[in-house]
């Protein structure tokens, strides 16, 4: 993909930034970031009368749009993308985001757009050594010492950085950039269990301090509470409720009426067949059904300790703004403004957001949660 980004651009460095005004320009930036397919956007900052936007492309590289005259930006620190489409219309270029997320888009348009690629060299954090020497840096990579001194990046002159970390926390995985030059060396751990992910937040604590003792600068992993200041700005809160933590708990019985069918398929065969011995019922219909009610209890249960004790704990609930809704569950989160959005009740809430359906957990309240809502979309549509 590197060799392709450098034919379509007809250059072989990447120092500069790259002005898009041309189809074959917004090929090279497809090449480049792989349309930021899994995409994340780390950070924007305002440099020299124009807006800059670091993305991890997660597909070998980092990508810095410098944009001008924007007619819109939606876009927001902390999401993580899907797929990204590119266009030019009117003298315009318009990206498109999909997120992972929620089913909305998030749209940058603007009349100049310039991009510069970073590339990337990867390794597991396992297999990550450094040590310091001489003012310098010196990584191992693939067996390879690579030497990186300490003057400062530019990239987004945030703080004027050499070092960036951050949480990647939807999907649970540490990441850490060393930015030298147009290159930048990245360095990953994903969080399997608490015994890894302590693992790797000492590996990484240990490095900052490091780079702190010896004149580099590192930047504070983002946290999940960071993310959420960046979440979208739905207007006044009208309403909001709590879930119960014992769904949490109770989380599995949703898969009784498979145990159910299970059970009840072996008492027609051992019914069936009443030559077969009924302890093979017993073992296959009851036993097989009573281990796995029993698995779920316990994995409900470990989740539930393990969620609560890993600092990163938020409270399940459904929030109904002015303007949108947020919906953080147990096994699904969103949030949505009111475009495109249809409601029902039928025993429970369901969401209808652009082309997704979400059914949200029964309630006390959910009837007048569900009327709200309803109000809600009114207003809009009578706007």
């Amino acid at each position: 993909m590197l060799e392709d980004a450098k034919r379509i651009l007809g250059q072989s460095t990447f120092a500069e930034f790259t002005a898009i005004k041309s189809e074959a320009d917004l090929d090279g930036l497809a090449q480049n970031s792989g349309s930021f397919h899994d995409g994340y956007v780390l950070g924007m900052t305002e440099k020299d009368g124009a807006l800059e936007i670091l993305l991890d492309t997660s597909w070998g590289s980092l990508i810095i749009l410098r944009c001008k005259e924007i007619i819109e930006n939606t876009l927001q620190i902390g999401v993580m993308l899907f797929h990204c489409s590119m266009s030019m219309a009117d003298g315009n270029i318009e990206l498109e985001f999909s997120l992972t997320s929620c089913p909305k888009e998030m749209i940058l348009e603007a009349k100049h757009v310039e991009f510069r690629p970073l590339f990337e060299q990867r390794m597991a954090l396992r297999h990550f050594e450094y040590s310091f020497a001489n003012g310098h840096l010196v990584i191992t990579l693939s067996g390879k010492q690579i030497e990186i001194d300490n003057t400062r990046s530019d990239v987004l002159d945030f703080g004027q950085r050499n070092v960036l970390g951050y949480l990647q926390s939807e999907n649970h995985m540490h990441r850490c950039f060393i930015f030298s030059g147009d290159t930048v060396y990245s360095f990953s751990e994903y969080i399997a269990n608490d015994t890894k992910d302590k693992a790797a937040t000492k590996k990484i604590e240990a490095f900052e301090e490091a780079c702190r003792q010896k004149g580099f600068c590192f930047d504070k992993f983002l946290s999940e509470e960071d993310l959420q200041s960046y979440a979208p700005d739905y207007g006044e809160l009208l309403y909001s409720h709590k879930y119960s933590e014992l769904y949490y708990l109770l989380f599995f019985l949703q898969f009784l009426p498979v145990l159910a069918i299970h059970n009840l398929f072996w008492l027609t065969a051992q019914l069936s067949n009443p030559q077969m011995k009924w302890s093979v019922y017993l073992i296959f219909g009851i036993g097989v059904s009573l281990i796995a009610a029993l698995f779920g209890v316990a994995a409900s249960l470990i989740g539930f300790i393990r969620d609560k004790a890993s600092g990163r704990y938020q409270p399940k609930r459904l929030e109904i703004y002015e303007n949108g809704l947020k919906h953080y569950g147990y096994d699904f989160s969103f949030s949505t403004d009111y475009g495109g959005v249809t409601v029902e009740y039928n025993k429970r809430i369901i969401i209808h957001s652009y082309s997704s359906k979400h059914k949200l957990p029964k309630f006390k309240n959910d009837k007048a949660a569900y009327e709200i809502i309803k109000n809600q979309l009114s207003k809009k549509a009578n706007e």
